[in-house]
């Protein structure tokens, strides 16, 4: 039986330690909120304590990312289908904006604003297991993964996350048959001129 404010059969597709992880970060996004449901204005200042500036109008786009009822907030059934379906993403086109910061969140587990190796591993272990958790934590932290520096193995802050994880889809987007359509579309357009 699925738990109450989940979406039914959610629990197969969200590990039970991500899943409790996640109400942990949707309540605390929406802890000012009457109708518990995330506002623009719970993204502003949880983006101006990671340190980022964004305008109104890309705090809306973060929003409109994950709501689906086109209300300007993003409620419960929202939020966890937005986490569903960027953690399913193989293509690197779902807009992951949103998303990037409640993953950035869930891993910042003593809420210090910087996400540890060892905050993450716990997470990313849970989701892939330890072959391809080592090839994230290597791609989030580069050298840092390696050499064990700062404090809980080293730490990096929500930019230099954004930058690596914008990276990695990057690099996804490249790799599907979009994305290759596209380059060779490039390459037979320059030979052209």
């Amino acid at each position: 039986m699925a738990e109450p404010n989940t979406i039914p059969g959610e629990e197969s597709l969200i590990a039970p330690l991500e899943l409790r992880e996640l109400r942990r970060v949707f309540d605390y996004l929406c802890l000012y909120s009457e109708k518990k449901c995330i506002r623009s204005q719970d993204v502003t200042a949880i983006l101006r304590r990671l340190g980022k500036n964004m305008s109104k109008g890309d705090i809306n786009s973060l929003i409109w990312e994950a709501d689906e009822k086109l209300d300007g907030t993003i409620d419960w059934d929202e939020f966890t289908l937005n986490f569903q379906r960027n953690i399913h993403d193989k293509s690197g086109l779902e807009p992951a904006g949103f998303y990037n910061l409640v993953q950035f969140l869930i891993y910042d587990q003593n809420n210090n604003g910087f996400v540890s190796i060892d905050e993450t591993m716990k997470m990313l272990y849970a989701r892939y297991g330890r072959e391809t958790m080592e090839a994230k934590i290597g791609v989030l932290f580069g050298s840092a993964a390696q050499q064990e520096e700062g404090k809980e193995g080293g730490e990096i802050a929500f930019a230099t996350y954004c930058d690596a994880v914008e990276q990695t889809q990057m690099k996804m987007f490249k790799a599907s048959e979009l994305g290759r359509s596209i380059e060779a579309k490039k390459k037979k357009d320059k030979l052209k001129k």
